[in-house]
């Protein structure tokens, strides 16, 4: 900061400290004759400065947030440890220890927040309020303090005289629990990005805080001290250990909640009373569960069912008025990429925010684009503004036409996402991507089109009119004199260059003019100019074609290689000339007029000179572009079109592969009998490891979308696959398992971290195969399964680590008659050190094996669908897994029954709409006490409504399709009315008009008799027939 601004702001601080002094001088000189009421200047302006004070804490500020957190950590910890005191360890309150300095430590933290608090800034009216003196003033005197004075008390220091009270005291602390409901706020709003995991923790915390509360006062019950009341645990199993006692009231607790452990009979009413509020508590936390989890689907899919309704209904709609199967496709295909792309997304959030706030977002992230336009150098910032502000977001299907060659363009645009080719004579001259404008200068001039813009992909666009360009353009006369300056000396620019190469096409003369007129053309237009390059080009190729023909390269073969607008133009304009400059335009440059594109455009490569991609790139990807080495085998010719029939079924294979190693290699790592595979598993193993490794090399050369536009380039994916996912897929994909055939399966454990691309993959693969409900559960169960699978591996695994019990029927682990280890590579042994040898005993390890597998999978099925109960476990290891997969079993059951009603919702989306609708329509006639002739009608109307268009209405379902492609579908479907009307007498003249009318005046009207359709219409036309044939006649 500087000398003078250091003394500014001092200055600004005495004033308006000297004005506070003032103003409270003048408040105590009060007299009879300078009594100010309460809405006087003077005492609005004492207000003011009075608020002006910002002395005290912003509640709103990063280490407040944190600070809130901190509080939060302390209350949760507390409110743990508080139940834990009063049933398992009361005799420890007042005396030192862990447990008993977290309770002082979190007291502590809470007195600081005393402080804290009353510093703490808050709104009043709306307005922020960092007044020191009226935050004290406002905590001191509302209860929250009080209340928080109370719970730090510290009422330990009582242990002295009255130690029965210390326990009993401790509930006051319950009193910090008014600060709940803003901390948890504070801690939403702080992590508002990750509501998802928020929620998903805040019901998992609530549901353990509440297991933990009914742990403990089932241990206030007491224990079973003389074997009568079975319901109480026994004193004689479980030891003195506390953890023991807490984990075994934990889990029976838990095992109650989830219905997962039955239990004991209870003996005594309040034992039966307590056991049903636990039962009770565990039904309403599934509940809140399943609702948690069903608010976060609808949040993530937001209007995905709606929006997959209206595409089935189209479909429906189209195949019953049987529009051509390609008009079909392409409506379809429009609609799926404008409903599911993340600029919808985009454009229904603006459309939810105040349009102030969004114009202002559209302001900021446009206006440094239109500010690069050549023909806006110069103009004011203000200017700049008002043009952004006007910009309207346009989507356009491919192959539609914006600017047609002779005509006098409309607007302008700004690209947003997708390719458009600018052909001039029938050749592909230009392609515009991402952030590219063009049209402006047909805007701003009386200059008709030189060439046809076509959308080649799907398109998102910022449009601007020219309408709207000239009512800016009248509040700033300063700015249109300046474009006008531009547009003059642009459109001369162009003739001179259109002129010199009609004139001369000599190699040496035009590379020396390229550099003499490059600072002239630096304000081209982006369309304009290349186009009126191209087009000089064209005419002075009829003398040179002899020497330019044998080093023409097409458009696309070159923007392969390149990836950029100038080497792209370059190659057109003068494929036979020497290079000027070494420049070369990337990509994400293309907001930069043709004035920079045309520096380039008179230029050519050198042989010796390195390729622009690694110019651009660096020296790393010399050999991904040269093919030397191994990159001649990884690297194709020609990338995989990853919309090809083959990336399909590769795909499939994927899945295949994914799903069989997570059925084989946790087998492999706890199961002793597969800890040494066959000869047939290895050989299916090796084939899973092939398919791997050559995933590798597919997707170095698979092609890929960056905004809408789709790369062919190997070296382009090589380079984009090596420098994002490469290193990952590699480690997964190497055959650990050869460095060790004793740890054959542990090897294996990195290819199920492959789990990560399986929603990619579907992802991919519902562009193909649509997954629907059906293959939805389908899918849902195939998962699910494999989580039984995985399940019954980890219990057979803790039965390992634990050692097998020899109680047949009532251990939580496995029996012994179970039980096997591996010797060596041939041989097994049981626990009673029976000796097997693999090849001889085939059969009975088989045995063995399979009541291995089959135990452990019906308890995997029972912990996570719940059809049985399960055993108390004995061991603390036992106790803390089960609690953990009785907790999970728990949220996947949740998981479940929300993935299932969703799937079967979104099915029958669009019918439950149409009941909703009839069921209005009958009320409707039911309050208006219709006759029951006037009920048959409107349900045969429905039911015909229902079976022809699934309770759609045609305009609503084409109000987001293009105005081209509508007109199409809307005369397809009325195709039939026309061709019955063109039958009529008189008609021929006024056919034209006749079928404007039906398609744009007219809507295809649904008639309640099945028998003669479209009645009302033809009705409607005749009349529209007969003004016609008045206005031939006259």
């Amino acid at each position: 900061m500087s000398a003078r601004s250091r003394v500014s702001t001092r200055s600004s601080v005495a004033s308006r400290s000297s004005d506070m002094q003032s103003w409270i001088m003048s408040r105590g000189r009060r007299s009879v004759g300078r009594a100010h009421g309460s809405f006087s200047l003077h005492t609005r302006v004492g207000k003011v400065l009075a608020e002006d004070r910002q002395n005290a804490f912003d509640p709103n500020a990063r280490a407040v947030k944190l600070w809130d957190q901190v509080l939060l950590l302390c209350l949760l910890l507390e409110a743990f440890l508080l139940p834990y005191f009063l049933s398992f360890q009361r005799e420890v309150v007042g005396v030192i220890s862990t447990f008993f300095m977290l309770v002082v430590v979190c007291d502590f933290v809470f007195a600081v927040d005393l402080l804290a608090q009353a510093h703490m800034g808050y709104y009043s009216d709306g307005n922020l309020i960092r007044d020191k003196k009226r935050t004290i003033r406002r905590y001191v005197r509302s209860p929250q303090f009080a209340m928080d004075f109370i719970a730090i008390v510290p009422t330990q220091v009582l242990v002295i005289g009255y130690p029965e009270l210390v326990t009993e005291l401790l509930f006051l602390k319950l009193l910090l629990w008014s600060r709940l409901p803003h901390l948890v706020s504070s801690v939403d709003e702080f992590y508002a990005k990750h509501f998802v995991v928020l929620k998903l923790l805040k019901v998992l915390v609530s549901t353990v805080y509440l297991a933990h509360v009914l742990a403990c006062v089932r241990y206030i019950f007491g224990e079973d001290q003389s074997r009568v009341d079975r319901w109480l645990p026994s004193s004689l199993s479980h030891g003195n250990s506390l953890l023991r006692d807490y984990l075994v009231s934990l889990f029976w607790s838990v095992g109650i909640m989830t219905g997962l452990f039955e239990g004991e009979l209870p003996r005594h009413s309040s034992e039966f009373l307590f056991t049903i509020l636990v039962s009770l508590c565990g039904f309403s936390m599934f509940t809140t569960l399943c609702a948690t989890i069903f608010v976060i689907s609808k949040c993530e899919s937001g209007n995905a069912e709606a929006m997959s309704a209206r595409i089935n209904q189209l479909v429906h709609v189209l195949s019953f008025h049987h529009v051509p199967e390609s008009q079909q496709t392409q409506a379809i295909e429009y609609l799926k990429r404008y409903y599911t792309d993340a600029e919808s997304a985009d454009r229904e959030t603006a459309k939810i925010l105040c349009p102030s706030i969004a114009n202002d977002i559209q302001v900021e992230l446009l206006k440094s684009t239109l500010a690069q336009i050549s023909l806006f150098v110069g103009c004011n910032d203000q200017f700049i503004v008002a043009m952004t502000s006007l910009l309207e977001l346009t989507a356009v299907p491919a192959q539609t036409t914006l600017f047609t060659e002779g005509d006098h363009g409309s607007a302008m645009y700004v690209v947003r996402s997708g390719v458009l080719a600018v052909i001039a004579r029938s050749v592909t001259v230009l392609e515009m991507r991402k952030g590219t404008c063009f049209g402006e200068l047909f805007v701003f001039s009386s200059m008709a089109c030189t060439a046809t813009v076509i959308s080649t992909t799907y398109s998102i666009l910022y449009k601007l009119s020219r309408f709207h360009c000239e009512r800016v353009l009248e509040g700033y006369p300063d700015c249109a004199s300046v474009i006008a300056v531009h547009v003059k000396d642009i459109l001369r620019q162009l003739n001179i260059s259109e002129d010199e190469s009609g004139s001369n096409t000599s190699y040496n003369s035009i590379s020396s003019r390229s550099n003499s007129r490059r600072a002239a053309l630096r304000r081209a237009s982006v369309t304009t100019g290349g186009i009126a390059g191209a087009l000089a080009r064209a005419r002075g190729s009829s003398r040179g074609s002899s020497f330019l023909s044998s080093h023409r390269i097409s458009i696309s073969r070159k923007q392969s290689k390149k990836n950029s607008i100038g080497p792209l133009l370059q190659d057109i304009l003068q494929s036979g000339t020497k290079p000027a400059s070494n420049e070369h335009l990337s990509r994400e440059n293309t907001t930069m007029s043709t004035d920079d594109l045309l520096s380039h455009t008179l230029t050519l490569k050198n042989e010796n000179e390195p390729p622009p991609f690694e110019q651009r790139q660096g020296p790393k990807l010399k050999l991904v572009y040269r093919h030397h080495g191994l990159w001649r085998l990884v690297v194709l010719q020609r990338c995989i079109d990853f919309d090809s029939p083959a990336r399909m079924w590769w795909l499939l294979l994927l899945f295949s592969n994914l799903c069989y190693c997570w059925i084989m290699v946790p087998v492999q790592v706890i199961f002793p009998l597969w800890q040494r595979p066959s000869w047939v598993t290895q050989s299916i193993d090796c084939i899973s490891n092939i398919g791997l490794l050559l995933d590798l090399v597919l997707n170095l050369n698979l092609s890929f979308m960056i905004e809408s536009d789709k790369v062919m380039d190997p070296k382009l994916s090589a380079y984009r696959y090596l420098r994002t996912g490469f290193r990952f897929d590699l480690l997964c994909a190497l055959p650990y398992e050869y460095l060790s055939i004793e740890h054959y399966g542990p090897l294996r454990l990195p290819r199920l971290v492959r789990v990560f691309h399986l929603t990619r993959h579907l992802k991919e693969l519902d562009h193909f195969i649509q997954l629907n409900s059906g293959r939805q559960l389908v899918l849902l169960t195939l998962m699910f399964f494999i989580m039984f699978h995985v399940v019954a591996c980890i219990y057979f695994g803790i039965s390992s680590i634990e050692g097998f019990d020899p109680n047949e029927n009532e251990a939580w682990v496995c029996p012994t008659s179970l039980c096997l280890r591996r010797l060596n590579a041939t041989h097994l042994e049981n626990c009673n050190g029976v000796i097997f040898d693999e090849n001889m005993n085939r059969s009975e390890l088989g045995e063995i094996a399979a009541m291995e597998y089959f135990r452990s999978l019906y308890y995997a099925v029972g912990v996570l669908a719940s059809p049985g109960k399960t055993v108390e476990p004995t061991s603390d290891f036992q106790l803390v897994a089960a609690l953990i997969l009785m907790l999970g079993g728990f949220l996947i059951s949740g998981v479940v029954v929300d993935n299932v009603q969703k799937r079967f919702t979104a099915s029958a989306f669009e019918q439950k709409q149409f009941f909703e609708t009839s069921t209005r329509i009958q009320l409707f006639l039911r309050r208006q006490k219709a006759p029951l002739a006037i009920h048959h009608r409107v349900k045969s109307f429905l039911d015909y409504w229902w079976s022809s268009h699934r309770g759609a209405v045609i305009r609503e379902l084409l109000a987001d399709l293009p105005r081209s492609m509508r007109l199409e579908l809307l005369r397809s479907i009325c195709t039939p009315v026309l061709q019955t009307l063109a039958l009529l007498q008189g008609v021929h003249p006024v056919r034209d008009k006749l079928e404007e009318v039906m398609v744009w005046k007219t809507l295809v009207l649904s008639c309640t008799d099945k028998e003669r359709p479209c009645i009302a219409m033809v009705t409607t036309l005749l009349g529209c027939i007969s003004c016609w044939k008045v206005k031939s006649a006259s």
